[in-house]
């Protein structure tokens, strides 16, 4: 029972920190089934220049954008990152902190129940689903917060930089575990 209770634990937790990860995409091919003409977008050239305005065209070679009523044109290789306006689902948000919340505590339940105490599995469950309430609602909470850009196109030739946190739940042990890429 314990031993089942850690790797359900692990498996949610790694699995939440992996989820609704999106990279952004880095061809002007791939950015065309995310951005529709009309849409307000941020633009960033290859000299660091930003402009913002409403795309008019996009193609697999340039990006057309009206810029203070003018239309402006950049070949691809021209661009260094395009962000769009975006409001987060708070779905995502629920499912998110409901599967890291239940999942660590889960990991608290199958720690403090393999010390010797007295652990029924009605209270186990009762605490891993308020675990789930919890994060669901934290979650919820963010994404409710969450107004603003997104980064949604960045060159091939731009260094990216990413941060993985996972969480790690042992029987007597408990740590974090981060990695930093750039």
């Amino acid at each position: 029972m314990r031993a089942r209770g850690l790797v359900v634990a692990s498996v949610l937790l790694l699995a939440a920190s992996r989820v609704f990860a999106q990279q952004p995409a880095q061809s002007f091919a791939q950015l065309q089934v995310l951005l529709a003409p009309g849409e307000t977008i941020w633009l960033t050239d290859a000299d660091g220049r930003e402009v913002e305005g409403r795309l008019r065209q996009l193609t697999p070679d340039a990006v057309q954008v009206d810029v203070d009523g003018q239309g402006r044109t950049w070949e691809a290789s021209q661009v260094r990152s395009i962000r769009h306006r975006h409001n987060d689902s708070v779905v995502n948000g629920a499912l998110i902190g409901g599967a890291v919340g239940g999942g660590v505590y889960a990991g608290l339940v199958a720690a403090l129940c393999s010390e010797g105490s007295d652990c029924s599995g009605g209270q186990a469950v009762g605490a891993v689903a308020a675990g789930f309430l919890v994060g669901a609602g934290l979650g919820t909470l963010v994404d409710a917060l969450v107004k603003g850009q997104r980064t949604i196109y960045t060159s091939p030739d731009t260094p990216s930089t990413s941060v993985t946190v996972v969480p790690v739940v042992a029987p007597r042990h408990a740590s974090v575990s981060m990695t930093l890429r750039f």
